[in-house]
């Protein structure tokens, strides 16, 4: 075993120098090599008590016994069972695992490999709200601290380096569909709310914004981010946590691979007063055209929903004036498809009318 194990650090560590980025099976994951190796170094140094590896005689047989503990750990077919080991062995900084996720200063203050902290996390998984389990990507298998918690630039994989989603990506309602969930109906994502709440989820995942600025960024309605706490309810009753937030991962990473082409929030705020669309719609001699009328409530608020990714249950205010009556939910018209706004920045053009995650 000795052997073996000194076999093992030598090619992790010739790894971690010529491929830093390569691919090592550890507790359960693909991880880079050079992070697997800071992680060993780091645990011989919990187990040994040493601050650094300048051993001294008197301490060598603590380096030796963590040195193989730490081994055994990353050799663990799970996260779990990595923490158990090392646990058991006495590898692990002695940090409290719930504080460690209490504040960003907190966190910087005990700064650990991405692997320890991934092997707290998992197995606090149950003691998470679902909110927090987006904070820290549970999602993708490998949780994290939340972008800007840690000062150093080591992840266990490529997508994990991925910031997030900025706001100008993601529609007022998310894309219908886009979860891909087989039982997304029943649970009732695929409603004007549920999809805000999904919009809302993916603003969410991996960060701490909080969801009172999450709704209002997104245009809805301050009281949004009371309805977050019902859908989780509804998911958390189906014993579905789990399958939605790797569903969340799942988009976050398709909508990195392939970006919106749309600018949401611009639009959003381009759009936020009714006489902006009169305007413009007037400009444009609609009736000329053969586009629709302005002078019916629909028409506009139509109009908003499609061309922001919103709902027409979330129009600005302007939009429901009491001189017009509206149509409830999400109406895609394509006789607007070809309807120019035009503001002076033009910073829409080039932008189709609508996208969806390929």
């Amino acid at each position: 075993m000795e052997v073996r194990d000194q076999q093992f650090i030598f090619e992790l560590a010739r790894g971690a120098v010529s491929t830093p980025e390569a691919p090592v099976f550890a507790s359960g994951l693909q991880v880079r090599a050079q992070v697997v190796f800071e992680a060993i170094l780091e645990m011989i140094c919990a187990g040994s008590g040493m601050a650094t590896l300048a051993v001294q005689p008197s301490e060598a047989m603590e380096a030796v016994a963590a040195f193989h503990a730490a081994i055994a750990v990353v050799r663990c077919s799970s996260l779990e069972a990595s923490y158990e080991v090392a646990q058991s062995h006495g590898v692990l900084p002695d940090v409290d695992r719930i504080a460690t996720l209490g504040s960003q200063q907190l966190a910087r203050q005990n700064p650990r490999s991405p692997l320890l902290i991934a092997m707290w996390m998992a197995t606090i998984h149950d003691e998470l709200s679902p909110s927090l389990k987006l904070t820290v990507r549970m999602g993708s298998g490998r949780p994290r601290y939340p972008d800007g918690w840690q000062t150093h630039d080591r992840f266990l994989q490529a997508s994990d380096a991925h910031p997030a989603l900025p706001i100008s990506w993601i529609p007022q309602t998310a894309w219908p569909g886009a979860l891909q969930l087989a039982d997304a109906s029943a649970l009732g994502l695929e409603t004007p709310h549920g999809r805000a709440f999904i919009s809302m989820c993916l603003a969410r995942y991996g960060t701490t914004r909080s969801w009172r600025a999450i709704a209002t960024s997104l245009g809805l309605p301050a009281s949004a981010g009371r309805g977050v706490h019902r859908a989780w309810g509804k998911i958390e009753a189906a014993d579905r946590t789990s399958a939605y937030i790797q569903a969340i991962d799942r988009l976050f990473i398709q909508l990195h691979e392939a970006p919106p082409p749309i600018d949401y929030e611009r639009r959003r705020t381009l759009l936020w007063h009714v006489g902006t669309l009169a305007k413009s719609m007037a400009r444009e001699s609609p009736s000329a055209k053969g586009w629709p009328s302005i002078s019916h409530f629909d028409d506009h608020v139509e109009f908003w929903a499609t061309y922001t990714g919103g709902s027409t249950e979330f129009a600005p205010p302007s939009y429901r004036d009491a001189a017009w009556t509206a149509t409830r939910g999400s109406i895609h018209s394509p006789r607007l498809d070809n309807l120019p706004i035009q503001d002076s920045a033009s910073a829409t053009a080039g932008e189709p009318m609508t996208w969806t995650p390929p």
